[in-house]
């Protein structure tokens, strides 16, 4: 089975080809809609105010939350706009963001962490990736500054990869957040432990009972059947 040996940045959610082929169809349909709703967004401005940074940020109790998504999103959208526009007023913006959470929060706390991890990996590892790879005022420290954030702060909250993830969208979001961690940190022994769960227990299918009892059994027919 093929496993990871090194890895091209950015690497996740995009690719220097696809930004390559956005970035020359700005001005064609549809991706002229996007790029004008892109612009548009209060997030990608530079004069977004950030809503952080926080050392802890917590899903069930929830604490912190929206302050670390809204500034991971406003990462993600005003590195696509320095990439798209190379106005490097974007790129500087986005990097003081980021780096202000890489060098203060310390934990992601509570019951569901992952899931907002998940939810949120596009942005969280995209805009960093975007950053690292193509903006020169991005440097080592920054790059520093973000493993180790990743490791200290998100990683443990991510847990159980390989195998047993947890049921459904939980289990996926456990896998996803942990691919984009190793691609930007290239880890290749934390990337084919995600492929292995990936190909092994992609649903948390792995952790049944004898009787084919699954995780979410019992919490409703609907989660149930997604499972499977």
């Amino acid at each position: 089975l093929l496993s990871a040996h090194a890895f091209n940045h950015p690497g996740i959610p995009l690719t220097t080809n696809d930004l390559a082929y956005v970035k020359a169809r700005l001005n064609v349909q549809p991706w002229k809609s996007g790029w004008d709703a892109l612009q548009a967004d209060g997030q990608s401005s530079t004069n977004y105010v950030m809503q952080g940074p926080f050392g802890l940020v917590s899903r069930t109790p929830n604490l912190n939350q929206y302050p670390w998504r809204n500034d991971m999103s406003a990462v993600y959208k005003l590195a696509l706009r320095w990439y798209y526009t190379g106005d490097t007023n974007y790129a500087i913006k986005a990097t003081a963001i980021f780096d202000a959470w890489a060098t203060t929060m310390t934990n992601y706390g509570g019951s569901e962490a992952y899931l907002d991890i998940g939810d949120y990996a596009q942005q969280m590892f995209g805009g960093a990736e975007i950053l690292r790879s193509t903006y020169s005022g991005w440097t080592a420290l920054n790059t520093q500054h973000a493993t180790n954030y990743f490791y200290r702060a998100i990683k443990p909250a991510i847990y159980n990869i390989p195998s047993p993830v947890r049921g459904a969208n939980q289990g996926m979001a456990m896998i996803k957040s942990g691919m984009g961690l190793a691609i930007f940190c290239d880890d290749t022994n934390y990337w084919n432990q995600c492929l292995f769960a990936w190909r092994n227990d992609v649903g948390g299918l792995a952790d049944t009972a004898p009787l084919g009892i699954i995780g979410d059994s019992g919490r409703d027919q609907g989660h149930t059947r997604g499972q499977f």
